[in-house]
């Protein structure tokens, strides 16, 4: 497909400016405006004690049962956000996760007590 330009559209036509002569983009962003990540971190900051208490109240709802904690313990623990991993990071942790399926609970357990701290003798 060939496309013909007419004289006018050409007429039409301004060369681009830069360095003084361009000023941005007018209709953008503007440079003060906080964005969602920023104002999240600043009220977490301001209110730190807070959602620490609310936190701490709501692990103590879900160790007496309340479903509705122990729904929100579980959803925040599985959908929380999670760094990008290298394809070598994703190849161990699928490895760690195949070994982790076939080993027994004590030995589970046994590792999961370490990690905590409270060395076990075997």
């Amino acid at each position: 497909m060939t496309s013909t330009v007419s004289a006018k559209s050409l007429a039409n036509l301004t060369p681009f400016k830069s360095g003084v002569e361009w000023n941005g983009n007018h209709l953008g962003r503007p440079k003060n405006v906080l964005d969602r990540d920023k104002f999240t971190g600043q009220v977490m900051f301001e209110h730190q004690d807070d959602i620490y208490n609310i936190v701490l109240e709501l692990f103590s709802q879900a160790k007496q049962g309340n479903l509705g904690a122990i729904k929100l313990v579980i959803e925040y623990s599985l959908t929380r956000a999670k760094p990008k991993e290298t394809e070598q990071e994703a190849a161990i942790n699928n490895e760690l996760v195949e070994r982790l399926k076939v080993m027994p609970s004590a030995k589970l357990i046994a590792i999961h007590n370490m990690i905590k701290g409270e060395m076990t003798d075997d």
